[in-house]
């Protein structure tokens, strides 16, 4: 149906009549929007407690009104109507942000599909229904389109009834002094929002875009009006209850779901029975502790500790060597390697492995000797440091595996520390001699390490 230019002015002067707004109604828009710019500031100001959600808001009105007042937020249309697309915009860039900001609160699903996502969808659906409604001459259209609106409009607040009554009884289940309190602030957050937000389309009806009731400058007050509780207070509340009432985050966030899936249902059995099995399985490990090394393997909660306890005992036992020795006790073994590793230079050829293994003490008998006190001498001293240097190259070294040179020291010296022999030209290989030599424990090293050597650890003593 073609439509004449200014026709629907034509036909309803009235409502032409009621389009015009008034001076006074332009300023109080600009100091509107002045109003909504500082408390962006404050927002701004309180960066990272103000986030980017509390300040976009306020701006993007001030934005909007400042534009009305401008006089160039409105669009003529060819058939005479005048259509206010500022608020549109509005609507657009602040709806979705506010629905995010509640989605923190609790999760609603319904056969496992997220709604509180899916909200932030129809919102911009619901919008731009309404918007067409506004634009259409044509009255069946615009009415249809309304109402379409209207039903996306209701299952936005069915899902947001059910957050903020998730969020509410969870704060009321607490208990708590300061969680009954968050709990009136999620009521009273509720009932603001759904105030505010029927007073939309409750508006949009009696404008002229809609039953022409209203005169456009009424209407201008009326939304910015539901702009103040829906955006304004709504964001003031909801930042003080979510940053100076708790730490930033909501603690009621959990799920709410209608019409559960079988998927669903086998997914919650099996982990609630994993959940169970778990339990059960720390119940009997803290029953039934493990034995200590070496009878077992240590827990692994436990290893970290046991394995400094170990470090610590074989340090006292060092320190302890430093209160009984002597110099002249250095000059009797010094050249005795004999005496401790009977047999050994039998084997020119031989690995430290082949000498750790001649039936000397091992580890776990030296940790024995050391604990009944049976060291009297260094002599003994020297017997059971050797012992547990050679099962310690038993560990390392098999007797297949050949020796490479270590590094050698920062400070010129030609031969492997520990370590006696020569390097092979040819092989690139180190031939060591097997006799085992603990310069640790010669006169000239001992005096200098008693000297300079740095105390232990302090995790260690």
């Amino acid at each position: 149906m073609s439509v004449v230019y200014g026709e629907w002015a034509a036909q309803n002067p009235s409502c032409v009549t009621l389009s015009n707004i008034d001076l006074g109604v332009r300023t109080f828009e600009l100091c509107w929007g002045i109003m909504c710019a500082c408390q962006a500031v404050f927002f701004a100001l309180r960066y990272p407690r103000g986030t980017w959600e509390f300040v976009l808001v306020p701006l993007t009105e001030c934005f909007v009104y400042g534009l009305g007042y401008s006089e160039i937020g409105y669009i003529l249309l060819w058939d005479g109507r005048q259509v206010l697309w500022t608020r549109t915009v509005l609507w657009l860039a602040t709806v979705p942000i506010i629905l995010n900001q509640i989605n923190g609160m609790a999760a609603v699903r319904i056969y496992g599909v997220d709604l509180n996502v899916m909200q932030m969808y129809f919102s911009t659906l619901m919008i731009c229904f309404g918007h067409t409604a506004a634009l259409t001459h044509n009255q069946s259209l615009k009415w249809l389109f309304f109402i379409i609106a209207m039903a996306i409009f209701g299952l936005i607040c069915f899902i947001n009834y059910h957050t903020f009554t998730a969020a509410e009884k969870h704060y009321k289940e607490s208990g708590s002094e300061i969680d009954l309190i968050i709990a009136k602030r999620i009521r009273l957050l509720a009932v603001i929002f759904f105030t505010s937000w029927t007073m939309y389309p409750l508006f949009f009806v009696l404008s002229v875009e809609g039953a022409c009731v209203a005169s456009e400058s009424v209407i201008l007050v009326c939304f910015a009006l539901a702009d103040l509780l829906s955006k304004n207070v709504f964001g003031v509340l909801f930042w003080d209850t979510l940053w100076n009432l708790q730490d930033g985050k909501w603690s009621s966030y959990g799920t709410v779901t209608f019409f559960k899936t079988t998927d669903s249902v086998t997914k919650t059995a099996i982990s609630t029975a994993m959940e169970e099995e778990f339990a059960k399985q720390k119940a009997s490990r803290s029953d039934n502790p493990p034995a200590q090394y070496p009878f077992a393997l240590p827990d692994a909660e436990n290893s970290i500790e046991q394995e400094l306890s170990q470090l610590k005992q074989m340090n006292h036992t060092m320190m302890a060597t430093r209160q009984f020795s002597s110099l002249d006790h250095l000059n009797d073994f010094e050249h005795s390697d004999q005496r401790y590793a009977p047999g050994v230079n039998a084997m020119p050829n031989g690995s430290p492995g082949s000498a750790g293994s001649q039936g000397v003490e091992n580890p776990v008998q030296l940790s024995a000797i050391t604990k009944t006190g049976a060291i009297h001498s260094m002599d003994d001293v020297v017997d059971h440091v050797r012992s547990l240097n050679q099962a310690l190259s038993d560990l390392l070294v098999t007797d297949d595996q050949p020796i490479r040179p270590p590094r050698r020291s920062n400070v010129g010296s030609t031969q492997p520390t520990g370590l006696t022999g020569s390097e092979n030209s040819t092989t690139g290989m180190y031939n060591v001699n097997t006799t085992p030599v603990l310069h640790s424990f010669t006169r000239n090293s001992f005096v200098r390490n008693s000297q300079t050597e740095s105390p232990a650890p302090e995790y260690l003593r």
